[in-house]
Parts: C-alpha cells; structure tokens; sequence
C-alpha cells in the first residue's frame, strides 16, 4: 500500500511540475499578446528594457 502511495506523491509532484511550467508559459504567451498590441515605438521600448534586465 505504501508503494501505491509513493507512486502517487511522484505522480502528483510530476503533474505539479507540469502545470507550473503551463502557468509560466501562459503568462509569457499574455505578455507576448500584449506587447503584439502596442505601438511600433512602445513595442521595441519594452524590448529594449526586457534585454537589458536580461
């Protein structure tokens, strides 16, 4: 029975994992959305500061 339950715990943690790096995904794809919507100027702006914080 202890087995059946360390095979869920690193099925959880798995699925945990996989669903934090969604969430991370899903916020860039957000930004990225909104950075698509700005001026010219403002997009490249923003791409600037994101570059040189990088």
């Amino acid at each position: 029975m202890s087995e059946q339950i360390s095979v869920e715990e690193s099925r959880i943690k798995q699925l945990e994992q996989q669903l934090q790096a969604a969430d991370v995904r899903i916020k860039e794809l957000e930004a990225a959305l909104v950075l698509s919507h700005l001026p010219s100027d403002s997009r490249k702006n923003v791409i600037d500061l994101v570059q040189e914080a990088a």
